[in-house]
């Protein structure tokens, strides 16, 4: 039986996923007012508050809850993150500060102090701070991230850009979710010729993870164009695509790069299934099948083997599709937990990816894996 926290807190997830920001807000602010000390339930209800529009509200809101419950250090450090995003620095850093004086081996609230103190230019207090928390928690992964960023800056500025650098550099963004400071780093940085695929998939996450689907899909193309088996690459373009909403748009376009090179047959299947598991009475199988024809009659049995698999899960999909259902909520509501700072929209992609491709084993492989990875871009980049 689930208790009154759970209750709500369940239901704020459930309109979280939805997109419905207000009433999930509302939920998970009643359970804050049940259990305030839990730093997920803060975390989401910022989330909610900030999606909505409503950023100017959210120090009221917490600034409310913290009066009621004082104690409550996930309340405090939430506080001060809701004054950081309302302009008044002066103000976030006194009450992150007051927070740690009450609890000094708060490892997430030296990490959010020190995000701060970086983003203000004060460089050796965020290191001070981002080592405070890894002292306190030295499993806290984000800390020792940007740190290794701070340190990669630093050595960028003191020493010039040697080979690679900024490559490296870019990476720690991306591991960060810091796609925009990628991106920066990549345009730079990125080479020509076969050497290019991988500077071209980071350049389309970063891409595709900052809205700009159309361009994503222009990186992954040319990658494609290099490597026309990449399954990144085939993965990526689908995606971008798939998020502009031009479903019909995408598959010519795919349809046009298997047409150029039949080695390039994985973004057309990626985006046939995809299309076909959106309709009542999946339509697309004829094509898939013609694919699969043509990949016989070119002697490439193994291309034309997972060509089936794809035919095969669409066949099933009608029995399949409850439990596709509650496999998926459950994988979001885990990465959530493990991924607090993560877009929603990241770790959907994730998980609908696992889905469309390998089924429920897929997903429960990603579940799995979530104990090891140490970043959400480590996790796409496995996917």
């Amino acid at each position: 039986m689930l208790t009154p926290y759970d209750a709500h807190y369940q239901r704020g997830l459930d309109y979280y996923y939805q997109g419905i920001w207000s009433e999930a807000a509302s939920q998970f602010a009643a359970a804050l007012r049940i259990e305030p000390g839990l730093e997920m339930a803060a975390s989401k209800l910022w989330s909610c508050l900030h999606r909505a529009g409503h950023a100017e509200d959210a120090a009221a809101v917490f600034r409310e809850l913290l009066a009621a419950h004082p104690e409550s250090a996930a309340l405090g450090l939430q506080y001060a993150r809701a004054l950081e995003r309302a302009g008044d620095p002066v103000g976030a850093e006194k009450q992150y500060r007051g927070v740690l004086a009450d609890s000094p081996d708060n490892s997430r609230g030296h990490q959010m102090l020190a995000g701060l103190l970086a983003a203000r230019g004060q460089r050796r207090e965020a290191k001070q701070e981002y080592q405070a928390a890894l002292r306190a928690h030295p499993g806290n992964g984000l800390a020792e991230l940007e740190l290794h960023i701070l340190d990669a800056e630093d050595s960028l500025r003191d020493r010039g850009a040697e080979p690679g650098e900024r490559e490296r550099l870019a990476r720690h963004y991306m591991a960060a979710c810091r796609w925009d400071d990628a991106l920066r780093e990549l345009t730079v940085a990125l080479p020509t010729g076969p050497d290019s695929v991988e500077g071209l998939l980071n350049t389309g996450q970063c891409l595709r993870l900052l809205g700009r689907s159309d361009e994503a899909a222009a990186r992954y193309r040319d990658a494609l164009r290099i490597d026309p088996r990449n399954t990144a690459a085939a993965s990526g373009f689908s995606d971008a695509w798939w998020t502009t909403g031009r479903r019909s748009e995408a598959i010519e376009d795919a349809r046009r790069l298997f047409e150029e090179d039949r080695a390039c047959y994985l973004p057309l299947v990626m985006l046939l299934e995809r299309k076909a598991r959106g309709e009542v009475v999946p339509r697309k199988l004829d094509e898939l099948e013609r694919i699969v024809m043509e990949l016989d009659v070119l002697g490439r049995p193994r291309d034309a083997w997972s060509v089936r698999s794809a035919i095969t899960r669409l066949a099933g999909d009608d029995l399949e599709s409850g439990k596709d259902a509650r496999m998926r909520a459950f994988a979001l509501q885990l990465m959530d937990a493990r991924f607090q700072d993560a877009p929603a929209a990241l770790l959907e992609s994730l998980v609908d990816r696992a889905l469309a491709f390998g089924g429920m084993d897929a997903v429960q492989h990603v579940l799995v894996r979530l104990i090891a990875v140490k970043s959400v871009a480590e996790l796409d980049a496995e996917i």
